[in-house]
């Protein structure tokens, strides 16, 4: 199963859709492996499924050479001379040679400080390792992924927010009417620390782990403040949070349908909805602030609006390339299609908005601004021994091949939204 997971709005969304993968060895023999140790044993795990699922093609020497580079970035000069200067390219000796690094790291002053233990360095080699492929590829322990089913569930316990990193910044995005926005959090504030802990290096998952907790309890947030550029600290009270999946209104100017995220209750929501909608009206989408979701639901959305084989979308992964043609043979067909788009607008959201461009083009226009400008899937991984791997799997393209990860989409037309939007 493939994920957007990464991507704002997403996260908790992500997580219901875990697409856990068994491990069947085939890197060692099963008499070799009984020898290894535990720690082993998790790194070889680890390592074998990014090779099979990552959509770069990674090979076992550059995943242990690069665990030890970004290990020693992270870890910071201290730690230089514990590490070799030349990594053997020979799976055995770049193995045993990893394992030794762990060891002295974790018998260091500063190992021993911190308490680590060779699994934990490990593990944190793997975070730091995966995080420098993009921006979305991720490992996480086994303690915070369990933490992050709590995040599964549209009603869970938070502040109403979502992030995006742009270029290393964590950016906000309140709910309406939500506990962070009664608190005072605006859009693009700077999010600097959760309760005093710097969010620096931290992936959107670890974020959104930290904000989860008790009902009624506070957490502090650190903020540069998007106008002012001062710093300040807002208590938010935690809250079960109720994200509406999908709203509809009507106007004189026709159905204007909000979509604020994308999972299997706003596809069931939409559906129903397309079956009631009368014949030969103009249809708004709004995917405003919509990071995505599942790139299934993604392609089953589009597939309300498109006939039967129109292409959605094109897969690129280690496995080749796949065209996704829609399957529907009673589409709604709108008599004027609007998109609605801005910055958060990310992954999933943009697929749909890419395939209905397409195949509506004489009476289709998006408006708004450039999209988020995610074109990568994950795949989630439980790793036997450890914790849950996000791979970068797969690549998505439009339906005639324009790929925006990293650009976003243009809106097509440069009226402004309405008020009635």
């Amino acid at each position: 199963m493939y994920s957007f997971s990464s991507c704002p709005q997403s996260i908790y969304i992500a997580v219901a859709s875990l697409a856990i993968v068994s491990f069947h060895s085939t890197a060692v023999s099963q008499e070799r492996k009984s020898n290894l140790s535990p720690e082993q044993q998790l790194l070889l795990n680890a390592q074998r499924e990014l090779v099979e699922h990552s959509v770069y093609g990674l090979q076992t020497h550059e995943i242990v050479s690069g665990m030890l580079q970004t290990l020693r970035e992270e870890l910071g000069e201290w730690s230089a001379r514990y590490f070799p200067k030349h990594i053997p390219e020979v799976f055995g000796e770049s193995l045993a040679k990893c394992m030794e690094v762990m060891r002295e790291l974790a018998n260091s002053p500063e190992g021993r400080s911190q308490m680590w233990s060779i699994s934990d360095l490990i593990e944190k080699a793997l975070g730091c390792y995966c995080r420098s492929l993009d921006p979305y590829s991720d490992y996480l322990t086994a303690a915070t992924a369990r933490k992050l089913e709590d995040l599964a569930n549209p009603n869970y316990i938070g502040i109403g927010i979502t992030f995006k990193k742009e270029n290393a910044r964590i950016l906000c995005r309140p709910f309406e009417g939500a506990a962070a926005e009664r608190a005072g959090v605006v859009e693009n504030d700077e999010l600097l620390a959760i309760d005093n802990n710097s969010v620096n290096r931290l992936s959107l998952l670890e974020i959104a782990a930290l904000i989860e907790g008790p009902p009624q309890k506070q957490v502090i947030l650190t903020l540069r403040r998007h106008t002012s550029q001062k710093v300040e600290n807002l208590s938010v009270d935690r809250e079960r949070v109720k994200s509406l999946a999908v709203d509809v209104s009507e106007s004189p100017s026709g159905i204007l349908t909000v979509i604020r995220r994308i999972d299997e209750k706003s596809l069931e929501e939409l559906k129903q909805l397309t079956e009631s909608f009368p014949p030969n009206q103009a249809l708004t989408l709004d995917f405003r602030g919509c990071g995505g979701g599942d790139l299934g639901v993604s392609v089953a959305i589009a597939e309300l609006f498109l006939p039967e084989r129109s292409p959605i979308a094109e897969l690129e992964s280690l496995k080749g390339k796949e065209i996704l043609l829609s399957r529907n043979n009673h589409p709604y067909i709108p008599k004027k299609l609007t998109l609605l788009q801005d910055r958060m607008t990310a992954s999933g959201a943009e697929l749909i908005i890419a395939a209905l461009l397409e195949h509506h083009a004489k009476r289709a226009e998006s408006r708004g601004e450039r999209t988020f400008g995610k074109g990568l899937i994950q795949r989630q991984i439980q790793v036997a021994r450890g914790g849950l791997l996000e791979i970068t799997d797969a690549r998505i393209y439009g339906p005639t091949g324009q790929f925006w990860d990293g650009k976003g989409l243009l809106p097509t037309s440069s009226k402004p939204i309405s008020r009635e939007f």
